[in-house]
């Protein structure tokens, strides 16, 4: 009886330990990699502006020097909830971009898939003289 307790003491014990090792290297990468994750997501976010503030003809409708100035001053804002239904949700920031014609809106947004949440980005474009929105 003794014996199996020593036994399970020890097995515990050790269990303890590479749990212990384990959650110490997690915490390290964690640290270590976190600021490369933060920049290849904002990367993501700037590539995907670009490709939707982009004409029929491939010329880009704001410069990409100010939508990386946007996205950089609004990178603390992200990831808060703007709305949510059954369908999806919207989730902050929305970023305006304005040129002489139009403002553009852009809004990240994301529902349930099979393999998680799909997210999506959208641009709407509000036409100064019309008043429209497309």
């Amino acid at each position: 009886m003794k014996e199996n307790r020593r036994e399970m003491l020890k097995m515990s014990i050790t269990l303890m330990v590479y749990t212990l090792i384990a959650g110490i290297a997690l915490g390290l990468v964690y640290t270590i990699t976190k600021d490369r994750i933060a920049e290849a997501e904002l990367a993501n976010v700037i590539s995907s502006m670009e490709s939707l503030l982009t004409d029929e003809n491939g010329n880009t409708i704001v410069s990409i020097d100010e939508i990386k100035k946007i996205v950089l001053s609004k990178r603390n804002e992200m990831g808060n909830v703007l709305f949510t239904d059954n369908v999806g949700t919207v989730i902050s920031p929305v970023y305006e971009f304005e040129t002489d014609s139009a403002k553009y809106y852009l809004l990240t947004g994301y529902a349930v898939g099979y393999g998680g949440n799909v997210v999506t980005m959208a641009a709407f474009k509000l036409d100064k003289t019309t008043g429209e929105l497309s």
